[in-house]
C-alpha cells in the first residue's frame, strides 16, 4: 500500500503513527483509483501530518477540502504548524 511505502520512506514515523496514516488513508482511498492517484493521496496525506494534522477525522476531512486544487488549511492549523516550527526553530512565530 502506497502510505505504508511513502512512511518507511519518510523515516520519521513511529508504529502507531503509520497506523494511523494507514486507517486515513483506507478511509480516503476510492475504489478504481489509479496507482499514481494512490500515491498522490498518500504523498497529501503524510504531508498534512507531517504539517501538524495529528487527528485522524481531521486528516480524513482536510484532503477533501480543495480550491483550485490546493489544499485549504483552516487557520487553527496554520497557527498550530507556525507554533511547531516554532518549536523546531527555538523561536515564537
Amino acid at each position: 500500500m502506497p502510505i505504508y511505502r511513502k512512511a518507511k520512506e519518510a523515516g520519521v514515523f513511529n508504529p502507531s503513527d503509520v497506523a494511523l496514516l494507514g486507517r486515513v488513508f483506507d478511509r480516503l482511498k476510492i475504489e478504481g483509483q489509479s496507482e499514481q492517484q494512490r500515491e498522490a493521496l498518500a504523498s497529501r496525506i503524510i504531508a498534512n501530518y507531517s504539517a501538524g494534522i495529528t487527528d485522524e477525522d481531521e486528516l480524513v476531512s482536510v484532503p477533501n477540502c480543495r480550491l483550485g486544487g490546493e489544499l485549504v488549511m483552516t487557520a487553527r492549523h496554520a497557527i498550530e504548524g507556525a507554533a511547531g516550527l516554532g518549536q523546531i526553530l527555538g523561536q515564537d512565530l
